[in-house]
């Protein structure tokens, strides 16, 4: 009798306590609430807001990077850019002898685009239109070559370009790539005037004065659409020692296309392709995980062409990209960057 009656008492007693804990917590919170001052609870909004910004920007980029490379498919450009006439539709690209820029011939070439290369070893070029128009027939496609020999680190006035474009007045432009250019690797005060001058002409001249004397061209097409592809580097995202010429012209070439791609936005598709590293002649060490191929790095940007403002291509050199930028200051990207300079400068010698 007398232990029922314990466990009665206690059950009461749990329950009585247990009824005290909302009201506990009620005062606590009200005592918290009242002794926080003012400026601090407007100071955590603040931050609360901004961080709830932060959260929305990362997801959203989290996700085009997602779709970007591993939903987005490839593009058929020539059903995007082709002429309303029987006539061939012309893709015009600068430098298309080596690495990329050949490689950008033979895709296009593949879609049905005619090919026509600005460079300046004629030899180089007539043996290279050979094998593109090769690839194109067992594609399926025939197609025309043309070409225009021009060594673009000597072209130092606009007039130069336009007349250039003049020569190609006979031809349905519709896409332009420009690829060609001139690369000094070293300290800046270690190189020659002949080096400063052929990088800056050759990189910064011939993107600008092409552009502006094709854009004319580009958009007065009757009915469709045109594209630009500037061919960039990811040098250009930051003050790179070691390459520094080179990239004070890579940053002019990104901001050109990321302008280009709002202004001309109604009627021609611009796209800054800001590569990453590519096994070419001029860097002929062997693929790895960040380094790949010509034609894995032209697929990559052709399938954001007209889509992305900017591309770096594929997914490994976008992640590569990012991380950098996000995990490296601007003085350790220096370094790492001016310490490769360095054994690339010796290992020319």
């Amino acid at each position: 009798m007398n232990s029922n009656k314990v466990k009665v008492n206690k059950i009461q007693l749990y329950q009585t306590n247990l009824d005290k804990i909302p009201i506990y917590l009620t005062r606590k919170l009200t005592m918290n609430s009242e002794t926080i001052p003012l400026s601090a609870v407007i100071i955590l909004s603040i931050l609360s807001f901004f961080g709830a910004i932060k959260v929305l920007n990362v997801t959203y980029r989290l996700i085009g990077f997602f779709y970007r490379h591993f939903i987005r498919g490839n593009q058929n450009l020539y059903a995007r850019y082709a002429g309303t006439q029987q006539a061939a539709t012309w893709a015009v690209i600068t430098g298309g002898t080596d690495g990329i820029g050949l490689q950008f011939a033979k895709d296009l070439a593949c879609q049905g685009f005619s090919i026509c290369i600005l460079a300046r070893n004629e030899t180089k070029i007539i043996s290279k239109l050979a094998e593109i128009k090769d690839v194109a027939s067992k594609a399926g496609h025939v197609i025309q070559t043309a070409y225009e020999v021009v060594d673009f680190s000597k072209q130092y006035h606009i007039e130069d370009y336009a007349a250039i474009v003049q020569r190609l007045s006979s031809l349905d432009v519709g896409f332009l790539i420009c690829n060609a250019g001139a690369a000094a690797v070293g300290d800046f005060t270690n190189l020659t005037n002949e080096q400063v001058e052929r990088t800056l002409v050759a990189d910064a001249l011939q993107y600008v004065y092409l552009i502006k004397a094709m854009l004319p061209r580009l958009l007065l097409r009757e009915s469709q659409r045109s594209g630009l592809l500037i061919v960039g580097s990811g040098l250009g995202s930051f003050p790179c020692c070691g390459w520094l010429a080179l990239s004070i012209v890579k940053s002019l070439q990104s901001f050109l296309g990321q302008g280009l791609n709002y202004e001309l936005r109604h009627k021609v598709d611009v796209t800054s392709f800001e590569c990453g590293e590519v096994v070419t002649q001029t860097n002929n060490n062997p693929p790895n995980f960040f380094r790949c191929m010509p034609d894995v790095a032209t697929k990559a940007a052709l399938r954001d062409m007209g889509k992305d403002a900017v591309t770096c291509g594929t997914w490994r050199q976008e992640f590569r990209m990012w991380s950098r930028k996000t995990f490296m200051t601007i003085n350790i990207q220096n370094k790492v960057f001016y310490d490769l300079s360095r054994d690339m400068f010796e290992n020319k010698k």
